[in-house]
């Protein structure tokens, strides 16, 4: 960093660029904590809400009310118990249960790999569990249901 630094002071100096333009340069490149917060390094980079799922009591009224209201460029019956809408990078997933909730949230994070996520999770005193052979899910502090997921996964 301190090379960037160096090259932005020589721009200053030379008259290449304003000093407004070079404080703005140089506080781009500092950290985003304030004076006496501790630096840590999170286990994960997260890139993006991956996908929301809903479990529904009704699928055809749910999967009929989603199409009327959005314009959904990819959808799709999954099997007989639920339906994916896709939407950019993303999608809702509808799944036909006795209670209506959002079931979880997924993540998605560069480098995904679920027993090596599972260990990082663990290294950090949250208990995660592998299911269907890949999708990883764990519980926040409040008992919601997160899944982390690479940012392409689709269903």
């Amino acid at each position: 960093m301190s090379d960037k630094i160096e090259t932005l002071l020589s721009a200053y100096e030379s008259g290449a660029c304003t000093r407004r333009q070079f404080l703005a340069a140089v506080s781009a490149l500092l950290p985003l904590s304030s004076p006496g917060q501790t630096q840590t390094t999170a286990p994960f980079v997260a890139r993006g809400i991956n996908h929301v799922t809903l479990s529904v009591k009704d699928l055809g009224r749910s999967r009929e009310f989603y199409q009327r209201l959005f314009q959904f460029p990819r959808a799709k019956q999954v099997d007989k118990d639920s339906y994916s809408f896709g939407m950019g990078n993303t999608f809702l997933f509808l799944g036909a249960y006795s209670q209506s909730s959002i079931d979880h949230f997924c993540i998605g994070i560069d480098g995904y790999d679920p027993q090596t996520t599972k260990q990082k999770l663990a290294s950090h005193s949250v208990d995660a569990t592998i299911e269907y052979g890949n999708q990883l899910y764990f519980h926040d502090p409040d008992g919601l249901k997160v899944q982390l997921s690479s940012p392409d996964y689709r269903r």
